[in-house]
């Protein structure tokens, strides 16, 4: 959404209020906060990197999992 409110703001040549700028950093921090609620271990995320990649042409570790998961 930042490339779309700058767009915005440079078409109109409006600036960004206090309470925008407010609230944006608000949902920001809420959401940083979730991810830290769902995804709690750091050290984890770097072990589920299959997630993130889950087609590599070979595994780079046992995942635990079948061949049918």
């Amino acid at each position: 959404m930042f490339p779309v409110l700058t767009a915005y703001q440079v078409s109109t040549s409006l600036p960004l209020s206090d309470s925008v700028k407010q609230n944006i950093v608000e949902h920001l921090s809420q959401l940083q906060e979730k991810f830290k609620r769902y995804f709690p271990d750091s050290q984890r995320a770097q072990t589920l990197q299959w997630v993130k990649f889950p087609f590599p042409a070979v595994p780079s570790h046992d995942l635990g999992l079948s061949q049918a998961e």
